[in-house]
């Protein structure tokens, strides 16, 4: 399952748009649908919500989608996750 992650942001009308813009079919989705869509906030909640994505779907390797930072912030990123934050 593709879970795009913007660690530490909160979604807002400009990421939306961003989103929208890359990603086409985004725009299909009501703003609430995409908030719930698009991983955010801090390192805690973002982590619990992959384990809740496991768990409700029965999802064994998600792909958390970084691809709008560079290699240091995805590393930071991820650091800041956890250790090992895709294993259930």
């Amino acid at each position: 399952m593709w879970i795009p992650l913007h660690l530490g942001a909160e979604v807002d009308d400009a990421l939306r748009r961003q989103y929208r813009a890359q990603h086409p079919w985004f725009s299909m989705l009501r703003d609430d649908e995409f908030d719930e869509a698009v991983l955010h906030g801090s390192p805690a909640a973002c982590r619990e919500r992959i384990d809740t994505i496991r768990r409700e779907f029965r999802v064994d390797l998600p792909l958390l989608d970084m691809s709008h930072l560079d290699a240091a912030r995805c590393r930071d990123a991820m650091e800041r996750l956890g250790e090992h934050p895709l294993e259930g």
